[in-house]
């Protein structure tokens, strides 16, 4: 039967339709038996080569693409018209394909990738009894597991012997000293990735990190806590007639070991500075943020990447995993929950008994493979396809889900288009639980074939956390480049649930032989039901390489990045504002929320020392704080035992959530897209539960100098045992408990997950880390999956909550904080206040939106990023490379400077920062699309001024300002601009700062549009564009700006039997 799909009957009574949804209606409309359709070109103007490599149903097979619909595939066959670039005709496998072309680590016992491989194939075991290092480990010990603040186990995997070579990268000894070290071997292994490639596309190279936070330094959180340590010794000394000059003794001791609080100590917490550090060495230029998927953060980094290749905003992708160090708060957090094993770590193996922690990184430089290839540089492997998915309302954010594993696993073939019937091996996450192996092995058999091999290398080196998938990635790409499967170490008799599955475990080394592509599958899971898949296939040249010689010149590729995106909902909470529609309301009134740390918060006096004189004390005693933090809701899942441990981040983001999907007009009883809902949210490694835990933690070694002193002074062992006991407990009032929701409670993924198993969510979860731009790197994710077809639905936004003295602390030790107000673009500015809150976005593709009648807050026209490349610091912003973000958001967006009437700045009150950003927006934004001057100066604006500086959810409140000023037309003022910083240019005419309440009226014939700008330490330069939404007619359908020649040419639909399907 013939069928003709005619595009104008599609857009019949109803607002424009995309082009996915053009494809898919042609698609469907499809019988399944041998059919054909010619769809015009004029008719479907907007369904370019773009959405065909975009579709989420797309394979691609020689010159054509292959939708699939069911059981049959439908051949999508593209004709090629004028201006066309004849390159663009390659193997199958290649527009999606990307390379891995560069590889580093450093991992236990091998700080190099050749070294680690011989290490793999001989075997090789670096699990031991730990040892050495900062810290007494058998204080932390007892076997038994009875003891609440002790580890059942105390052997792990660590990096020992490594040292970074700080004279090649030129970093002061001092910082090498007071860094954590996971930073640096971060550093390091990128490092060897970076200088595989052959060809480094500076301006055009993006760091994507996976890692759950390097962890908090030991030494800072005790002095930061010493007059609760005195106090608490001074109680127990006194309750058993000692006396009281110990506290000074032990005092003087702690001293004398204790390492200081320095600038680095909460700048390099963050992993995200480590991305910002390899920016600054190899000059890359293009966006770097960390990604914290849990356990699964590796993977979730390499699909950022993936997708930034594919799309064409990055040329190099450096993504890989790390670790935090082993400490022993992480032994104890693990043992609490009962997933660390007392003995050996053993999966797949009858004797499995849970999971033993390693540490270390490992890293990897991707690239499209066709500019692989062009470049002539060596192919590791390529990657085929990654998937994410959420495991919704399962039983627990703890307990694994089958079904939430093997739909990542299907989204990953789906995404490579080939068939997982052709594996050969899995790198499985396979921890060592019993009930984690038996859930993977149950996830995979539903996909993989029977007799495939599995593999694990938790066995050799542990448990990585926020690595595995990093080590999984590496031990399956250099297993397909040798063609040797290794041996699994630690087995010996398979499990039930292994000899149920059919799958084999390799007991020697296994040639990998045999016709056909050579594929490997890599998993890796993490509580909060986050799970992620990747597909690797080896490099053949036979296979991969073009017919022809690649062109030398950049070509132009599809790419889904001009495709606009609807705020369709929005909730949050703000100091001073329980919900959106207050904080607006507030902000036009002008309100300052600035005050000092309540009462009920800490002793703001014991942390407090005017003058910046002391270095573990906090110089200002001002924040902007929330009134409240949510009350527990039983729709949430969580039980009131858990709230102790709990990060109210975590109560904040699911009540900001539950606001923006009410916003959105979102039925949650009759809400059918659940499968593809997406959450990215923005939240930083150092939250205040866990520095609780970690002091709670380390208190023993105050115990240990209390106990020695109290020996040396003739005090008999149960007298020793009473005060030191007694001292711990009146340390620890006060302090959560370490119980099984310790770990759970700060870890920050499951900010997300949380979000995602409340409403029942399937799409990919996870949080991201670029310091204080953080909420725009969240953006960016989170527009990425709506664009690349792996959501259709995206909650974002951001959160920082519960702010302790350490922070401010640690601000204060680099001079960050203001001690008498937030003053933006002022000449008095001297720092920023710091701030709490948090809020959530509902976004959707904008045809998407409007198809289904959605109100629309604005419009998201384009979100971009930079690296300041080779700056002075990881702490010293630079105007090229905030402008840098500024331009590229104006590129990507089709607009000029002067279609922008204003800019929400990061605006920090920070006399540098200042400067640096208004001089970047002077310059971004000087010209209209001819070069001509802009006719009225371009105004800006700060809500820090506010509600100070909400670190990680920072552009939260300016892009909810910035989308209700283009909605409404109106700019709430900028507050405390009494003198404007004489270092500013605002005598010249190009900006001015929004001083007062300012009606915004449209221009003439163009619409309100508003950038927001966040810039993070590391420097992390992201910028927003955002304009105000106006209905379409009816049934017009918007031919992007950017269509050349060869994009109206006719498109053939036909249909295929199912036995031609692969």
């Amino acid at each position: 039967m013939l069928l003709v799909a005619d595009a104008r009957g599609l857009l019949r009574g109803g607002h424009g339709v995309g082009a996915e949804d053009l494809l898919d209606r042609a698609v469907d409309g499809l019988e399944d038996d041998a059919a054909e359709g010619l769809v015009s070109g004029q008719q479907l103007a907007a369904l370019r080569q773009r959405d065909l490599f975009g579709h989420r149903r797309a394979e691609f097979h020689g010159g054509h693409v292959r939708i699939r619909r069911k059981e049959s595939a439908i051949l999508v066959e593209r004709k090629v018209g004028a201006g066309s670039d004849p390159s663009s005709d390659l193997p199958e496998s290649q527009p999606r394909a990307v390379a891995i072309v560069g590889v580093g680590c450093v991992l236990p016992d091998a700080f190099r990738v050749d070294s680690f491989w011989k290490n793999t194939l001989a075997g090789h075991r670096a699990l031991r009894t730990l040892n050495g290092g900062p810290y007494a480990w058998e204080r932390y010990h007892d076997l038994g597991g009875s003891d609440t603040e002790r580890s059942r186990s105390i052997v792990g995997a660590r990096v020992d012997g490594w040292a970074f070579d700080w004279r090649r990268f030129r970093v002061p000894p001092k910082d090498v000293e007071t860094v954590n070290p996971l930073a640096f071997m971060t550093v390091d292994a990128g490092a060897q990735a970076l200088d595989a490639v052959r060809v480094l596309p500076k301006e055009r190279a993006g760091v994507f990190v996976g890692a759950t936070g390097f962890g908090w330094q030991r030494d800072a959180a005790l002095r930061i806590r010493m007059p609760q340590i005195e106090e608490a010794l001074r109680a127990a000394l006194s309750a058993g007639g000692r006396d009281l000059g110990l506290v000074e003794t032990v005092r003087a001791r702690l001293d004398a070991r204790l390492g200081p609080v320095t600038d680095d100590t909460i700048v390099n917490t963050p992993s995200s500075v480590a991305g910002g550090r390899l920016s600054m060495i190899y000059d890359l230029r293009g966006l770097h943020y960390a990604v914290d998927a849990g356990f699964a953060s590796a993977l979730a980094a390499l699909e950022v990447g993936v997708r930034a290749l594919r799309d064409g905003t990055l040329d190099l992708a450096l993504v890989g995993g790390a670790s935090e160090l082993l400490t022993p708060l992480e032994l104890i957090a693990f043992s609490r929950l009962g997933g660390l094993s007392a003995g050996d770590v053993n999966p797949f193996d009858a004797r499995a008994q849970g999971t033993l922690l390693g540490e270390g990184v490992a890293m990897f430089a991707l690239k499209r493979l066709e500019d692989a290839l062009r470049d002539d540089d060596e192919v590791w492997a390529v990657v085929r396809g990654v998937g994410g998915a959420s495991d919704g309302r399962s039983r627990s954010l703890l307990a694994p889900d089958p079904d939430g594993q093997a739909l990542a696993m299907r989204r990953a073939y789906d995404d490579a288009g080939i068939d997982p019937k052709t594996l050969r091996f899995v790198e499985c996450h396979a921890t060592g639980t019993v009930v984690g192996d038996r859930s993977e092995l149950l996830a995979l058999s539903q996909l993989a074939p029977r007799g495939a091999w599995v593999t694990s290398g938790k066995a050799a080196l542990g448990h990585l956390r926020g690595g595995a998938g990093a080590v999984g990635l590496l031990r399956a790409a250099l297993a397909l480049k040798h063609r040797v499967l290794p041996a699994q170490v630690g087995f010996e008799t398979g499990s039930e649930a292994l000899a149920a599955s059919g799958f084999e475990v390799p007991r020697e080394n296994v040639p990998l032989e045999g016709p056909g592509p050579l594929r490997a599958g890599v998993s890796a899971f993490s509580f909060g039901g986050v799970d992620y898949h990747a597909v690797l296939e080896r490099f053949d040249p036979s296979l991969h390489a073009p017919g022809k010689r690649a062109s030398t010149s950049p070509r132009r590729r599809p790419t889904p990045a001009l495709e606009p995106i609807a705020i369709v909902g929005m909730g949050g909470l703000f100091p001073g504002a329980d919900d959106v529609p207050s904080f607006w309301q507030r902000l036009l009134e002008g309100y300052d929320a600035t005050r000092e740390v309540p009462e009920e918060r800490w002793d703001v006096e014991a942390h407090y020392a005017p003058g910046g004189g002391a270095d573990d004390k906090s110089y200002t005693r001002l924040g902007c704080f929330l009134d409240r933090f949510p009350e527990l809701d039983p729709a949430w899942g969580i039980p009131p035992s858990a709230l102790e441990t709990l990060d109210p981040g975590h109560l904040v983001c699911l009540r900001a959530a539950e606001e923006a999907l009410a916003d959105a007009g979102v039925d949650l009883d009759d809400w059918g897209a659940r499968e593809k809902v997406a959450v990215m949210l923005a939240f930083l490694p150092y939250q205040g539960k866990k520095f609780l835990a970690d002091v709670r933690v380390n208190f023993r070694e105050v115990r240990a100098e209390l106990e020695e002193a109290l020996v040396e002074q003739g005090a008999r062992p149960e007298e020793v045992t009473r005060i030191s006991a007694a001292a711990a407990a009146r340390f620890n009032e006060g302090l959560p408990p370490l119980t099984e929701d310790t770990l759970t409670g700060y870890l920050g993924s499951l900010n997300a997950g949380r979000i995602a198993r409340r409403f029942d969510l399937k799409g990919a979860h996870f949080v991201v880390d670029a310091a204080c731009a953080s909420t725009h790197a969240a953006v960016h994710a989170a527009v990425q999956a709506l664009r690349h077809r792996t959501a259709d639905w995206a909650l974002t936004g951001g959160v920082w909550a519960d702010m302790q003295p350490e922070f401010f602390v640690g601000a204060c030790r680099f001079n960050a904080l203001s001690a008498t107000g937030s003053t933006p673009f002022d000449a008095a500015a001297d720092g920023f206040i710091p701030g709490e809150g948090g809020g959530v976005f509902v976004l959707r593709r904008l045809d998407d939106a409007l198809r289904d009648g959605q109100r629309v807050h604005a419009v998201i026209r384009s979100v971009s990023g930079s690296s300041d490349g080779k700056g002075r610091s990881v702490l010293a912003p630079t105007q090229e490379g905030e402008a840098a973000s500024m331009r590229q958001a104006l590129a990507e967006a089709q607009l000029a400077g002067a279609d922008i009437g204003y800019v929400e700045c990061h605006g920090t009150g920070t006399a540098l920062g200042d400067v640096v950003e208004a001089n970047a927006c002077a310059e971004a934004f000087a010209s209209d699309a001819h070069g001509a001057p802009r006719e009225a100066p371009l105004r800006i604006g700060s809500v820090k001024s506010n509600i100070g500086h909400l670190n990680a959810a920072a552009g939260v409140p300016g892009l909810v300002k910035a989308a209700l000023a283009v909605r409404d037309g109106v700019i709430p003022a900028s507050l405390k601009v009494a003198a404007p910083n004489p270092k500013i240019d605002f005598e010249g005419g190009r900006i001015a700062v929004v001083r007062e309440m300012t009606r915004w009226d449209r221009p003439p014939g163009g619409l309100r549009r508003a950038g927001v700008s966040s810039f993070g330490v590391g420097g992390a330069n992201m910028h927003v564009i955002v304009e105000e939404h106006r209905e379409r007619a009816a049934g017009q359908l918007a031919i992007e700006p950017d269509a050349a020649p060869g994009d109206a040419a006719p498109v053939a639909l036909r249909a295929d039997a199912p036995s031609r399907l692969p």
